[in-house]
């Protein structure tokens, strides 16, 4: 690369390129001066040991002097500038090497990035979690839904188990009741048919007149009147219905329960390395 013959040297720790007059003259006033470390200008560069990149300071353009590099670091005004903003608007203010400002805000972005990586992390691990959560609902949606269709058609089943096995015991109830019906209606028919026949015989009894005839037709009636059997009347019990309701306790219900794991382990690259 073209280099100006007149740069000859660079301090290290100022990051400033300079000639032989500079390095005789102008670099002695700075601060500690003697203890900077000064190079070849064809040794220029530095490497930064976290990137393993080198950085170099020397081709840092002035943002006001065209044609100027920076050498320095105003701290008063945060800014990089030359050696002749040093001697114009910046003369006087605190000042630094460009390397020693360069680790600071290097510092402060290695913070920085931590900081982002955290957050980054941090929403990672709140996505996954969100997710996870969503999962296990959605499921449980679905299995209680599953679980509710399952006891309505369970139930409904022994609901009409129940409905025929009520409906018949109140037919073989009903049937029992119409056939003592039918037999004690017969008998009643029966007694009937038998009293009107005794009636007329008693009524020929009191019309007779031959005392032999007589005394026969009353001893008859006598037997007659013996023979007659009692009824057993039904107790004056009737079946009914009393209809009954589904409710939470023999059908079931909803409640929230906590079935969601709280923790899942997270693996995440920290650094990659390539052969």
């Amino acid at each position: 690369p073209y280099v100006d013959p007149n740069i000859q040297w660079k301090c290290q720790d100022c990051n400033l390129l300079m000639c032989q007059t500079c390095n005789d003259k102008i670099h002695p006033k700075f601060r500690n001066a003697c203890k900077h470390r000064i190079c070849d200008v064809k040794e220029v560069g530095i490497i930064n040991e976290e990137q393993d990149i080198i950085i170099d300071f020397s081709n840092i353009p002035c943002q006001i002097h065209q044609g100027q590099d920076c050498c320095v670091f105003c701290k008063a005004c945060d800014y990089l500038i030359c050696a002749t903003c040093v001697s114009t608007t910046h003369n006087g203010h605190t000042m630094g090497e460009i390397k020693e400002f360069y680790e600071i805000k290097m510092n402060t972005v290695r913070k920085v990035k931590t900081d982002v990586k955290f957050k980054q992390r941090r929403l990672k691990k709140d996505e996954l979690s969100l997710a996870r959560i969503n999962k296990y609902k959605s499921e449980s949606y679905i299995h209680a839904k599953k679980d509710i269709i399952s006891q309505t058609t369970t139930l409904t089943d022994a609901v009409a188990l129940y409905s025929d096995k009520l409906l018949s015991d109140l037919d073989r109830d009903h049937q029992y009741i119409t056939k003592a019906y039918d037999e004690d209606k017969e008998t009643i028919q029966n007694m009937k048919l038998r009293i009107n026949k005794n009636i007329n015989e008693i009524e020929d009894v009191s019309r007779t007149t031959d005392a032999a005839k007589f005394f026969k037709q009353f001893e008859n009636l006598t037997l007659m009147e013996k023979d007659l059997p009692l009824l057993a009347f039904p107790d004056d019990t009737v079946m009914e219905f009393d209809s009954g309701k589904i409710t939470q306790s023999n059908f079931g219900s909803l409640h929230k329960m906590k079935k969601i794991p709280k923790c899942e382990v997270m693996l995440e690259a920290s650094k990659e390395f390539q052969s």
